[in-house]
């Protein structure tokens, strides 16, 4: 759980990459993390600038920034959802539930 949570809190602003990390899957966090600064920078400043900053005076590349915005769009929040789910699988998958651990002998 702590693995999705990890992934999915710092991947929606372009820090993906840390729920593997935290579950050891080394190489795929760091690609994770680098792929997902770049797509999240281009995301989120063409979503930031297209809403809050030039939302009147679109003019002729009006069409080109909202384009671009919704390509980084569709590539960035699919691959943040799956970047957690598959964080929380290998969590899953690779640490024992808490019904398989024996508790420690008494003495």
């Amino acid at each position: 759980m702590i693995a999705a949570i990890l992934a999915l809190g710092p991947g929606l602003f372009g820090i993906m990459g840390l729920g593997h990390i935290y579950v050891r899957s080394l190489a795929k966090g760091l690609v994770l993390l680098v792929v997902g600064a770049v797509l999240g920078l281009f995301t989120w400043v063409l979503i930031i600038d297209l809403f809050f900053l030039s939302p009147l005076d679109m003019g002729p590349d009006g069409a080109g920034l909202i384009g671009a915005a919704v390509l980084f769009s569709l590539i960035f929040f699919p691959l943040w959802l799956w970047q957690a789910y598959d964080a929380y699988l290998i969590a899953k998958t690779t640490q024992p539930s808490p019904d398989t651990i024996i508790p420690p002998p008494y003495y």
